[in-house]
């Protein structure tokens, strides 16, 4: 039995220190760059239709599936499972665009892929500056992505 927790919290040790840190430097983002929106939930579902219907993310996505936008059940917390997307009442818009960079990279969770996935959602929908913003807070918190230009 000791030895099913060990190896259950050596793999979980493995795979959330990317999280933690990906989730500061959100949180630094939101805290410093002045396009950061606060959504309410009414609105979310429009936000998302405009991203999912941009010429850009169907073709950069392969024309993902659209997720269903459901009332989070979590408080003020949102969530990424299957096709489904919960959001608190009020959002920003990092979180709305790291919901969705979880729809795709499901496979990816906060490591380097999702990262990368964020940061080319934040450039499209929010602006080069606020990507580049996001870039040096990744770098300042040693968040792993994947590094290629977007070719944008």
């Amino acid at each position: 039995m000791l030895a099913i927790f060990a190896i259950s919290l050596i793999t979980f040790q493995t795979e959330h220190p990317q999280k933690e840190r990906l989730y500061h430097a959100e949180k630094l983002l939101v805290d410093e760059d002045p396009k950061v929106k606060v959504i309410p939930f009414a609105e979310i579902p429009q936000y998302v239709d405009k991203i999912y219907s941009d010429p850009w993310f169907k073709e950069r996505y392969k024309n993902p599936q659209k997720p269903i936008i459901e009332k989070g059940k979590f408080g003020n917390n949102g969530y990424s499972t299957g096709n489904r997307i919960g959001f608190p009442p009020v959002a920003t818009n990092i979180v709305i665009l790291h919901e969705i960079a979880h729809q795709l990279t499901p496979k990816g969770m906060h490591g380097p892929k999702f990262a990368r996935v964020l940061v080319d959602l934040v450039w499209k929908f929010m602006g080069q500056d606020s990507a580049d913003r996001l870039r040096k807070i990744y770098l300042k918190q040693d968040v792993n992505w994947l590094q290629k230009p977007n070719g944008n």
